[in-house]
């Protein structure tokens, strides 16, 4: 039974480092929720499997583990400068259900692009995830996200938060979903 648990364990956790590749340089895991405060120090290496994997533990479902990642990695271009490519983007709309949102991830999926809602950590708001196939330099993604943020501002939502949360450079990381998944 263990094998079997531990063979589940490390499939989900490839299929979340699938879908939110690690940043080569960085990440933050949540060592304390208290209301919607968090303490999340930023640690200065790649995300671990084992990191992954206690995002993913029952145990982490409403305590210490979460794992927040910088969307995004450095690629050299033909001039040696580093570009970013993105794999996904987020959109944190504070105070929001999932349901209120449906209809900005309805335009978003008609526009071809693959959206994923849930709830963010602190339980106070809404993740929008947006998952591409072909990798994009960062300020072309960030200047859409410029655009969904004005959609959103438009539709009443407010000013929501969105990663990448800068034109070029890490940003602001984002937890994922699937927290206490298994």
């Amino acid at each position: 039974m263990a094998r079997i648990i531990q063979d589940l364990t490390l499939t989900l956790v490839l299929a979340l480092q699938n879908l939110f590749p690690p940043h080569p340089l960085a990440h933050n895991r949540l060592l304390r929720l208290e209301g919607s405060k968090k303490l999340a120090p930023v640690t200065e290496r790649a995300a671990r499997p084992a990191d992954y994997a206690r995002h993913l533990a029952v145990a982490s479902f409403d305590s210490e583990g979460a794992l927040g990642m910088f969307p995004g990695v450095s690629v050299p271009d033909a001039r040696g400068s580093a570009r970013w490519y993105m794999g996904y983007l987020a959109v944190d709309f504070d105070g929001h259900l999932p349901e209120q949102v449906v209809p900005l991830a309805t335009t978003l999926e008609g526009f071809g692009f693959a959206a994923y809602l849930t709830c963010g950590t602190s339980g106070r708001g809404t993740h929008l995830y947006v998952f591409f196939a072909k990798p994009l330099p960062q300020w072309q993604v960030y200047a859409v996200l410029k655009g969904v943020q004005a959609m959103a501002e438009g539709a009443g939502f407010g000013t929501p938060e969105i990663r990448p949360s800068c034109r070029a450079g890490r940003g602001s990381p984002i937890f994922l979903p699937y927290r206490g998944g298994p």
